[in-house]
């Protein structure tokens, strides 16, 4: 499956390629669904915490009994990065190492403007 929804181009093939394979990594290692969505913005009366969410329950995305999707949503021009995870694997990646990746990984790819680098270099790993 496609893991990756990128409808406005932001990311490039081989960079949405790289994140597709690493999403079906996390799925294979972790048996955890995870989808990342790329959007330019959302209108300004739509929060990003809340659409995260939103996706998270309305695309189904991992197991509905455990809990154990992730959505990753990055809206370049608004410069926000969300990543909502389900209660089952927010007992494992809780919320401090989800702000960890995100401030020491992510972020120094964002402030560059290389969304793909970020994405690739926010992948969840036991390290």
């Amino acid at each position: 499956p496609a893991w990756v929804s990128d409808a406005g181009g932001i990311l490039s093939e081989e960079e949405r390629e790289r994140v597709n394979e690493l999403c079906h990594g996390v799925h294979e290692a972790w048996r955890v669904e995870m989808a990342v969505v790329v959007l330019d913005s959302l209108p300004p009366d739509i929060h990003s915490s809340g659409f995260a969410a939103a996706l998270l329950n309305y695309w189904g995305v991992g197991d509905r009994r455990l809990h154990t999707g992730i959505v990753a949503l990055l809206l370049h021009g608004q410069r926000r990065l969300e990543i909502r995870v389900g209660f089952g694997v927010g007992r494992v990646l809780t919320a401090e190492a989800l702000r960890a990746i995100q401030q020491e990984r992510m972020l120094p790819h964002l402030k560059v403007g290389m969304p793909g680098a970020a994405l690739e270099a926010g992948r969840f790993e036991n390290d």
